[in-house]
């Protein structure tokens, strides 16, 4: 690439980065002023003294008509606001809700078990929640517990609808950072769930072998039985299994023709999809329930792999909820495993919170995931170029690309010295100034890691989809969690976070100036 080109790349990614930026602002901005009364948006106006008058007669006004406004505090910032420079409470916050008068539109709305949602007080504006699917809910339910969960802070009228059809809502304390609970200001591609094998009950496993022999032989498969050669995670991976499919439709009477090869053997794989085929057009959530019977008939158990003995056999350890923990504790950020480029290297360079007041300032860095995908199109492009930049001062000692060694060199794990030698002054300022965009970018959620077993019972609520299973609701019910809400589709399950606000909090107190419109950060 010449010159000219890293030139044209970076224009047109600085420009995309600041029209993000504009857009994002200018939606804050104008729901503020749609906010303001008359003389509040006067005191906008770049007019000395005038619009400082302005604006205390504004803030009058407000409190007259929003007695929920008055207190202390506001008062104190009006009073302030007569000073040059510093705007009153309604131009800086634009209009302060209530909880009634934010949810006007399900002011009657109660819980599933019926307790209306509070209406008094201030609202919050964030949820601290963790999604899962209903297999995992009901695994950590077995296990007593989510090792090391993955906690989300949304806005909670932009919640996190990936990772799991289920939304555990928790509230203010799981979401406080500390030394033991870290919080980051992005995603930080923390630790996963480590790699599991199921060990079946032998005696149970040699009964159901017995009941399939007719399905073996059918498909030719006599030297056959459940659990050999395969890695069963859970009842799903049944679905991929031609014999327990073939069962299953002759357990219905259903009969199946086996697909043959030339010479007369059974072909198990063409078989196997025409058995799906005729499974999902009408009994596949027969077949589901029949699967998740025969898995938990089976007495599984989870295990580990740790390592090899001394003599070379493969050692285990149970799959308990101590061990999982024990082995998910410790390093957080950029810890996957995998690189995933710009998305760990973000994960290498995000800044963890101290404390509340750290949050509190980055607040306004929350965005849509919809906008999180543009931003992050034009942090790839600026990403690629500085690599591009970068990479002719490799050492030649590595053969690897640089891109293998940035989220080390990020978490110090290498020194730049011996990655990148003789690099110029002017190129290790490139990569400290993308650093710096980085970690003040925009995210759609502060990803949380709490090092430790989080129960099912400390979270306050549920979203759970409207088809849930009665396990599903038994085991929320069962573990203290008597809050739940349904929902039919993605948009109807953004709409019901809201009837969550009464559990949710605020991190700033004065609006607009918490979303950076005032600060001296920059956001690309």
């Amino acid at each position: 690439m010449t010159p000219a080109e890293r030139a044209a790349r970076q224009r047109r990614a600085n420009a995309g980065g600041l029209l993000d930026w504009g857009m994002g602002v200018g939606n804050v901005a104008k729901g503020a002023w749609d906010n303001m009364n008359t003389l509040q948006k006067a005191s906008m106006a770049p007019v000395p003294i005038a619009s400082d008058i302005a604006g205390v007669l504004g803030d009058i006004q407000m409190y007259n008509e929003q007695p929920e406004t008055r207190g202390l505090l506001n008062y104190g910032m009006t009073a302030l606001s007569i000073l040059p420079g510093i705007p009153s409470v309604a131009a800086a916050a634009g209009k302060k809700m209530s909880r009634a008068e934010a949810g006007a539109a399900d002011v009657n709305a109660v819980s599933r078990n019926g307790d209306p949602i509070p209406d008094e007080g201030p609202l919050g504006s964030l949820n601290v929640v963790h999604n899962l699917s209903e297999k995992n809910l009901s695994h950590a339910d077995g296990l007593g517990g989510l090792p090391v969960p993955s906690m989300a802070v949304v806005p909670n009228d932009r919640p996190m609808t990936g990772f799991g059809e289920i939304s555990l809502i928790g509230n203010k304390e799981l979401a406080t950072p500390s030394a033991k609970n870290p919080y980051f200001r992005s995603d930080a591609y923390s630790p996963r769930y480590p790699s599991t094998e199921i060990n079946f009950n032998e005696g149970l496993l040699k009964e159901f072998n017995t009941a399939a022999k007719p399905d073996m032989d059918a498909l030719g498969k006599s030297y056959y039985t459940l659990g050999q050669g395969m890695s069963i995670k859970d009842s799903s991976d049944f679905f991929s299994d031609p014999v327990i499919l073939h069962k299953f439709l002759r357990d219905k009477g259903i009969k199946v023709d086996v697909e043959k090869y030339s010479d007369g053997r059974v072909n198990p794989y063409a078989t196997r999809n025409i058995m799906q085929d005729m499974i999902n057009a009408g009994h596949k959530s027969d077949f589901d329930k029949m699967a998740d019977e025969l898995f938990l008939s089976l007495e599984p158990e989870g295990r580990i792999f740790d390592g090899y003995t001394p003599s070379g056999n493969r050692r285990y350890k149970k799959e308990t909820l101590d061990n999982i923990t024990k082995i998910m504790k410790g390093k957080v950020n950029a810890q996957e495993g995998l690189n995933y480029g710009i998305g760990s290297y973000r994960a290498a360079v995000t800044p963890r919170f101290k404390n509340m007041k750290e949050m509190k300032k980055a607040e306004g860095l929350l965005t849509s995931s919809d906008e999180m995908k543009d931003i992050k199109e034009v942090f790839l492009r600026e990403y690629n170029d500085v690599m591009d930049q970068l990479s002719p001062y490799k050492t030649d000692e590595f053969s690897a690309p640089l891109d293998d060694f940035m989220v080390d060199l990020a978490l110090g794990n290498e020194r730049i010295s011996d990655i990148l030698p003789n690099l110029p002054a002017e190129k290790l300022g490139l990569l400290n100034d993308f650093n710096e965009r980085l970690r003040n970018a925009p995210s759609a959620y502060f990803e949380g890691k709490p090092q430790r077993a989080v129960g099912i019972e400390e979270f306050s609520g549920a979203l759970v989809p409207s088809n849930a299973s009665q396990n599903t609701l038994d085991i929320l019910g069962r573990r203290g969690i008597n809050r739940i809400e349904t929902y039919a589709d993605e948009a109807e399950r953004a709409a019901k976070m809201k009837l969550f606000r009464d559990v949710a909090f605020s991190l700033g107190g004065i609006g607009l100036l918490d979303y950076g419109m005032y600060g001296d950060e920059e956001v690309f």
